[in-house]
């Protein structure tokens, strides 16, 4: 291999730098060179005190992220019965204002939610002669009690909405108080077997 090496050297290299002598420092001259030992390194400190308050910390963020989650998990929807009652306090400034059109739409759509989330009953799809007609089942016994009331209602909020009727404040006021107590008393009923299509 040293033969190929020098025949290599001896095509690639110029042919000046062939013919000096190649000059390697001297014994002697290694001598004189002064080398100075190494400088010591500074002591280590030992690293547990640092991983440990690195531990400490990390610890403390990760207590206070679960603790934050914790108090931050969303809230349960109101129930039912608890929206239906919100809903209906915005129908006495309507009564105030005896706007009859305005209480009769929010009457009936309180009234369509609140059977849709307590009993099941699809009633925002149907129409008023259609949910009439179911309420007027004699199968349904949750709601036989209030079968009357209720078809009462949704045929004064189609009276209302599209002929034109009107009733007076305390006529207005009753049909709240009357919801309010149907909405009390049936806040605690379980769902109906079935629902109409």
């Amino acid at each position: 291999m040293s033969r190929r090496l020098a025949l290599l050297l001896v095509l690639l290299l110029p042919a000046p730098l062939l013919a000096q002598p190649l000059a390697l420092p001297m014994q002697d001259e290694l001598a004189a060179i002064d080398i100075e030992p190494p400088l010591p390194l500074p002591e280590q400190k030992p690293l547990w005190p640092i991983a440990a308050g690195a531990g400490l910390l990390l610890g403390g963020v990760l207590l206070f992220v679960v603790l934050r989650r914790k108090k931050t998990q969303p809230q349960p929807a109101p129930q039912a019965h608890e929206t239906a009652l919100l809903a209906l306090t915005q129908a006495d400034a309507l009564i105030a204002k005896k706007d009859c059109a305005a209480f009769a739409a929010l009457f009936d759509q309180t009234l369509r939610r609140y059977l849709e989330q307590r009993f099941g009953i699809d009633a925002s799809r149907q129409t008023a002669g259609e949910l009439i007609c179911f309420l007027a089942d004699p199968e349904e016994e949750q709601l036989k009690a209030y079968a009357e009331s209720l078809q009462n209602w949704l045929a004064f909020c189609e009276a209302a909405k599209f002929a034109g009727a009107a009733l007076n404040e305390a006529d207005m006021a009753e049909l709240t108080a009357q919801l309010r107590a149907f909405v009390e008393a049936t806040k605690n009923a379980l769902p109906c077997a079935a629902t109409p299509r």
